[in-house]
């Protein structure tokens, strides 16, 4: 219960603590004058002051800021000319200040991430065997089969199912295979339809060993656990990752019996299987079963520089899928399940700290590009909007008034406790199923 209440006011704190840093350090290079520097919004619970500004821990979690002379031309005395206010930089200053904060969470997701792979390593598939080619997919209209063993890609040899797929996000147009195939080898020129083994239409051949169980699923529901082997489902053989998915997707909401090894003893144990729905690629609805677990991956360890390229390269592709996620959700093809608030940030958080340090970790990094990139949106409020008004002012030659701000700010404001409202309501809805 502790570890509920601790790990997600840790997880906001050193999300909010580092952004506001940004602002501070990048404001104090600029010679602006930082008044205030708060964790938290409302009644401080200790504030201590050194030089020219206040430190303070409020009692509202869910933000912070860094107050800055000359920063808020409303309040009295905020309009006058000293060279260390906010308002009297330039354009390319201020803009750097408020970049600061969302760059700052952008750093702090590599170091995390680099962090995560130096002490606990990185999650690896070490084979290069399909175990199923997705119908009609760029490997499957390629000729590529379940059960061929990827050689080459490119002309250069792969071994593990990471650096597959590397090598073929790096190909827009066609990618070179050679695979070997009872025996002999293969050539194939195949047609990349997106981006990693995924779109390619290829799914690796892993053994039926849990690795993670998903929280109040199925598997855990039953007492399944990480390292177990999946023997049979319901008496019939399992011979793969790729074969237990197919056939639990195939009993819907079923009670099977699933027998499995556990430290060299074999158990069975009874498992009623959730019921979910899924679309084909022509778009059409079915539904499937789900066990909720996923398969046991090796964990390889990186020395610091490549946990560092790796915690870039992570870093980098969670940024892709946040803007990718922004496209979708303007085009309007996101679901109320999709998304969420304060509520599944407190829900995950403490869910990952009971799952271990490394979990935690992940999830730290994760929410800091989010939060980063986030900040960028141009919603008066945010710190895209404060580059929206600064765009303004260098094309106009001359800012906003205060009462156009205060408008613009004031619908920003109403936006963002729209959007927090309802993806509040979104939470709870789904913590009360």
């Amino acid at each position: 219960m502790l570890t509920s209440v601790v790990a997600p006011i840790l997880v906001i704190g050193v999300l909010i603590f580092f952004h506001e840093l940004g602002h501070f350090l990048a404001a104090k290079r600029a010679g602006i004058r930082v008044e205030a520097f708060s964790i938290g919004f409302g009644p401080a619970i200790v504030s201590v002051a050194r030089g020219e500004t206040v430190y303070k821990l409020a009692w509202i979690p869910f933000g912070g800021y860094v107050k800055m002379s000359g920063e808020d031309p409303e309040e009295p005395g905020e309009t006058a000319d000293e060279p260390w206010r906010f308002h009297r930089k330039s354009v390319p200053v201020r803009s750097g200040v408020i970049l600061a904060g969302p760059v700052a969470n952008i750093l702090l997701a590599v170091i995390l991430y680099a962090l995560l792979f130096y002490v606990f390593g990185i999650e690896r598939i070490g084979t290069t065997r399909i175990g199923e080619v997705v119908p009609d997919s760029p490997a499957g209209r390629g000729g590529l089969r379940a059960g061929d063993t990827i050689v080459e890609v490119n002309g250069r040899k792969v071994a593990n199912w990471e650096e597959i797929g590397r090598a073929l996000g790096k190909k827009s147009e066609g990618a070179r295979l050679v695979v070997a195939r009872e025996g002999e080898r293969v050539a194939a020129t195949i047609v990349v339809g997106g981006e990693g083994g995924d779109a390619f239409g290829i799914v690796p051949d892993v053994d039926a060993v849990v690795g993670e169980v998903l929280p109040r699923g199925p598997a855990e529901m039953a007492g399944l656990r990480k390292g177990d082997r999946i023997l049979d489902v319901d008496g019939r053989a399992i011979a793969g990752w790729t074969d237990l998915r197919r056939t639990v997707e195939g009993k819907p909401g079923e009670t099977v019996s699933i027998r499995f090894e556990r430290d060299g003893a074999v158990r069975e144990e009874t498992v009623v299987l959730e019921e979910a729905e899924e679309k084909d690629a022509g778009g059409a609805v079915r539904k499937v079963g789900r066990l909720q677990v996923a398969p046991l991956q090796e964990r390889v360890r990186l020395g610091a520089a490549a946990a560092l390229s790796e915690g870039v390269r992570q870093t980098v592709w969670v940024m892709r899928n946040v803007i990718e996620f922004l496209r979708v959700l303007l085009s309007g093809g996101v679901s109320a399940d999709m998304v969420g608030g304060p509520v599944s940030i407190f829900h995950i958080s403490g869910e990952s700290a009971r799952r271990g340090a490394d979990t935690l970790l992940a999830l730290l990094a994760f929410l800091s590009v989010q939060l980063g990139m986030l900040n960028l949106l141009p919603i008066p409020v945010l710190d895209g909007g404060h580059m929206l008004f600064l765009g303004i002012e260098a094309v106009r030659r001359k800012p906003l008034s205060v009462k156009q701000r205060l408008v613009l700010q004031q619908l920003g404001l109403a936006f963002i406790l729209l959007v927090m409202v309802t993806v509040t309501v979104f939470d709870v809805g789904r913590l009360l199923r």
